[in-house]
């Protein structure tokens, strides 16, 4: 049995799992910087699009001798992929990122509506405390 490759298989999958709770925070946190659910959506959707059209014209290479500060480097070719494993390496990116970012920008707008609720009945049930207090000192 090689172990080698279960670990790095589990680091693979969590490191995956990591992109998609980033993704979905970052939704997230879009809906609460932008008022407007269309500019907090379109926002989201540009990165996303962004992203996957860099790793879809990146797909089948890397960068070699790279200076950590000023970058450089020889881009080196791994593979040559098809016209169609890179459209499907893109899309995938795509959906990838978009989905649960999407979804992070739903859940946020829903938990500002949430707590807007909250603090409505909050001050429903405080007003009540005071209308009960002035009633109950007449008594």
């Amino acid at each position: 049995m090689d172990y080698s490759n279960i670990f790095y298989g589990i680091l693979g999958w969590l490191g995956k799992a990591v992109i998609v709770i980033v993704a979905f925070h970052f939704g997230r946190y879009m809906s609460k910087i932008h008022k407007e659910k269309w500019k907090s959506y379109a926002t989201v959707l540009g990165i996303t699009i962004f992203l996957s059209l860099v790793m879809w014209g990146s797909y089948g290479t890397h960068v070699e001798e790279a200076d950590p500060l000023f970058g450089g480097g020889e881009i080196v070719v791994d593979f040559e992929p098809t016209v169609k494993e890179r459209n499907e390496y893109g899309l995938i990116i795509f959906f990838v990122l978009t989905i649960p970012a999407l979804f992070g920008v739903y859940k946020g707008y829903r938990e500002i509506k949430l707590q807007k609720f909250l603090k409505k009945i909050e001050k429903v049930y405080k007003g009540q405390e005071e209308h009960d207090k002035k009633f109950s000192k007449h008594s």
